[in-house]
């Protein structure tokens, strides 16, 4: 591994990583295949969009109250257990676009520290670990690690600690080999005008249907008013009922779980346009 001189949330550092691959963008990349449970909100294409566009995150209190611990907890680690460990950002051997931003690195065994914290109870672990531990894999492969320790301080101050080994990863090395160029390819593939110029197309389009059906409701709103029924010159208007069962809603009011058997999926396409930053 390349120890890079960066400094953590850095303008440097958010240059630099914006075209990389690092821990969290893995652990978001893992969830998004499907290898973890969410724990956040976005999704990763809107990740991807972000990076591409050069688009920060907004801090928020937890991400604050994280950052603000962190020294902390690093000085309780390093004094409990008598080493050196600092913060720094490391790069692969062989591929420079992997790199990952160490909480902790120890340089004469070779081991990291990672950090987290969160304000729920710490019986939250388990549940969060299912998504973080793919930060790990990453941490562990980008370095060749013996092994990094996992520092979780919950709500009230109550700490979990956990050490990960290689034996522990949910993943091989040649599998994060092949997410991380998959991710990679991603981040770095070419818009095509093409499409571009299709989707602006559709785009509009669907802002003047949305238009042109905001006043066909207007003008059927009117026609209510008017409380005509029957023949009005080539026009006939008459009443209509329809109804239907919420069952969603009764499944739901009743606690009623259904298994698989009652479930169908179908595919289709969701375009969306992101508002201009």
């Amino acid at each position: 591994m390349k120890l890079i001189e960066l400094e953590q949330n850095t303008p440097q550092w958010h240059e630099y990583r914006k075209s990389r691959i690092g821990a969290s963008d893995f652990a978001l990349f893992a969830c998004h295949k499907g290898l973890s449970k969410p724990i956040f909100t976005i999704d990763f294409y809107g990740h991807i969009y972000n990076k591409r566009n050069d688009i920060h995150l907004k801090d928020n209190i937890y991400m604050q109250h994280g950052r603000d611990r962190e020294p902390f907890l690093r000085e309780y680690y390093t004094n409990k257990y008598n080493v050196v460990c600092e913060a720094v950002v490391g790069e692969h051997d062989h591929h420079r676009g992997i790199f990952t931003s160490y909480d902790g690195y120890n340089p004469f065994n070779h081991t990291g520290l990672e950090i987290k914290t969160s304000f729920s109870t710490s019986d939250k672990f388990e549940e969060k670990m299912q998504y973080y531990v793919y930060q790990i894999v990453h941490q562990m492969y980008v370095g060749d690690l013996k092994y990094i320790d996992v520092l979780f301080e919950f709500k009230n101050g109550e700490i979990i600690e956990r050490r990960y080994c290689k034996g522990d990863l949910p993943i091989s090395y040649s599998r994060w080999c092949e997410l991380c160029w998959e991710y990679l390819d991603e981040l770095h593939n070419e818009n095509n005008d093409d499409a571009i110029a299709l989707l602006e197309q559709y785009d509009n389009l669907s802002k003047e249907i949305k238009i042109l059906e905001d006043n066909k409701q207007i003008l059927l709103n009117k026609i209510k008013e008017l409380n005509i029924l029957g023949v009005q010159g080539n026009f006939t208007i008459s009443q209509s009922e329809r109804k239907s069962y919420k069952y969603a809603e009764y499944c739901k009011d009743n606690n009623i779980t259904l298994d698989d058997t009652y479930l169908s999926v179908s595919n289709s396409l969701r375009i969306t346009k992101r508002s201009e930053q």
